[in-house]
């Protein structure tokens, strides 16, 4: 079983070569204490990025918007005001997404629906992994 830390590595890894990819330039803040993991510059604008590790299950990728605080790191806050960016890499499908934070407002989790659920009832409420895809919200804010 990886550890939580190595798959976040991983995760990194393989959103800042998206961002390389894209010819936007990156910094590194120095140390592992900031809310964010890089920030991204597009068209002189600077955008703070958190990383994170997706799961993918049932058709669904879930990504937690929190982060813990404290000492014993037992309590949770979330992102909001303290990063521009969610960005999402999920192994299972081996897909990078690009969130918006503010199009979450304060939600805790984000599901991205890459199938359609068994029932449709809520058909409309639905985030849909497509429209979150990396590339596609990167040509929105270029």
């Amino acid at each position: 079983m990886i550890s939580s830390k190595r798959k976040g590595n991983k995760a990194e890894s393989v959103i800042l070569s998206e961002f390389v990819k894209n010819n936007i330039p990156i910094s590194l803040p120095f140390g592992d204490n900031e809310k964010y993991d890089l920030v991204a510059e597009i068209n002189d604008k600077f955008y703070s990025v958190q990383v994170k590790y997706g799961r993918l299950k049932n058709g669904l990728i879930s990504v937690d918007l929190r982060h813990r605080i404290g000492v014993k790191r037992i309590k949770y806050a979330t992102y909001n005001c303290k990063v521009n960016f969610i960005a999402v890499w999920c192994e299972k499908n081996n897909t990078s997404y690009l969130l918006p934070l503010k199009s979450f407002g304060k939600k805790t989790m984000a599901s991205l629906r890459l199938t359609p659920p068994k029932q449709n009832s809520c058909i409309s409420k639905i985030c849909w992994a497509k429209d979150y895809d990396f590339k596609k919200i990167l040509k929105k804010i270029a």
